[in-house]
């Protein structure tokens, strides 16, 4: 029954959207790896305050155990982990071909969006493409504990960026009740910023144009 219910391929694919408002995705262990760490922002509140590690953010002596580092590296993976699952479920769902060819090009923009973030914050990282069983040891040795370059995990990026591109509808094109899902303008946006990030200039500019001209 689950897999033949088309509102419950909605509600997978809201699932991952719905990681986005977990504390460690964009709140302050994010602000601290990016703005407070930059001439952007300072670490506020008061000298006591150390925002558990937000000092050494602002202080540039941060380092790989400091949890504002694990919690952007874990709230990523859970929503990689929660997006390999929707597109392992999504194929096995007999509902309309234009939602379900929609609704997987939406979670390859978020998966995408993930793996950029991760990148930038850590380079090269673990390439988690498809469903991952817990259970399955040597997959998760083979897979989730190899680390792939920064070149490699930019290609992925690209590559969930570009299949969604090809399907998703202009934010025109939504019915008002979906207006905020991934739209092709903010696909190619964001594969802009993917270009840029590699100094693909030439790229960037193109993609920037087809946003601005669609």
């Amino acid at each position: 029954d689950f897999l033949n219910n088309p509102d419950n391929a909605v509600q997978l694919v809201n699932g991952v959207y719905n990681k986005q408002l977990d504390y460690n995705m964009y709140s302050f262990p994010w602000i601290g790896m990016t703005s407070i760490t930059s001439d952007d922002a300072d670490k506020g509140s008061t000298a006591t305050d150390t925002g558990a590690d937000k000092h050494k953010m602002d202080n540039l002596t941060f380092d790989a155990s400091d949890i504002s580092i694990s919690d952007v590296w874990k709230g990523r993976y859970d929503g990689i982990y929660r997006a390999n699952n929707a597109l392992f479920y999504l194929e096995q769902l007999t509902i309309d071909p234009t939602l379900k060819n929609r609704l997987i090009a939406e979670v390859k923009f978020l998966r995408a969006l993930f793996y950029f973030d991760l990148v930038r914050c850590y380079g090269g990282v673990p390439l988690v493409t498809t469903r991952i069983d817990i259970n399955d040891s040597e997959q998760i040795t083979n897979v989730v504990y190899v680390r792939k370059t920064k070149e490699e995990t930019y290609a992925v990026i690209e590559a969930d960026l570009m299949a969604a591109i090809e399907i998703l509808p202009l934010k025109s094109q939504y019915s008002p009740n979906d207006l905020g899902r991934a739209s092709k303008g903010a696909a190619q946006a964001l594969l802009a910023k993917v270009y840029l990030y590699q100094e693909k200039w030439q790229q960037a500019y193109d993609m920037s144009g087809e946003v601005i001209t669609s």
